[in-house]
């Protein structure tokens, strides 16, 4: 399950801010709780480094891969709450199609293409998820160029209006 809200903070030193789902979700196994982060805000989170308890369970994502933590000792300060009393049959959201897109060629020298003409916006972040530039290919455009990028490798975030899909792409001059 997941929800778009803004980012909301405590009145008090220790005060945690609740965010309520829509709906129930069922658990029986295993779960994750975290964010994905769109802005370029600052976004503070409470840390524990006194607990060694999530240590090892905590991850980022940068584009399609889960990277483990190297570097913190310690715990974010993310709670599940749970509670209640489910109304009625919980079933689970139906997953959304990825949207079937392929940009080639990677590496590029600067002109990407695409495979998908109903491609609406990319969105081109680069490596510390800053967003530099964003596309809007018109009606059956398949190609655009990066060429005022400087080398690197980027984060592609493709939509076709309903889907997304994210793809990296190494940009070589």
């Amino acid at each position: 399950y997941q929800k778009s809200v803004p980012v909301r903070y405590g009145t008090s030193r220790s005060d945690f801010t609740e965010y309520v789902f829509d709906e129930g979700v069922a658990v029986t196994d295993t779960f994750y709780v975290g964010w994905l982060q769109i802005s370029e805000e600052a976004l503070a989170v409470g840390f524990d480094r006194n607990s060694p308890l999530g240590g090892r369970s905590l991850f980022t994502n940068l584009s399609q891969e889960w990277t483990p933590n190297a570097g913190l000792s310690g715990s974010v300060m993310i709670r599940p709450f749970f509670g209640g009393k489910a109304s009625g049959v919980i079933t689970p959201v139906e997953p959304v199609p990825t949207l079937d897109v392929n940009v080639y060629p990677n590496p590029t020298t600067g002109i990407i293409q695409w495979d998908n003409h109903l491609i609406k916006q990319i969105d081109i972040f680069s490596l510390q998820g800053i967003n530099v530039r964003t596309l809007y290919p018109t009606v059956g455009q398949t190609e655009a160029s990066l060429a005022n990028l400087p080398e690197g490798l980027y984060i592609l975030r493709i939509s076709d209006g309903t889907r997304t899909k994210t793809q990296k792409i190494v940009l070589k001059k």
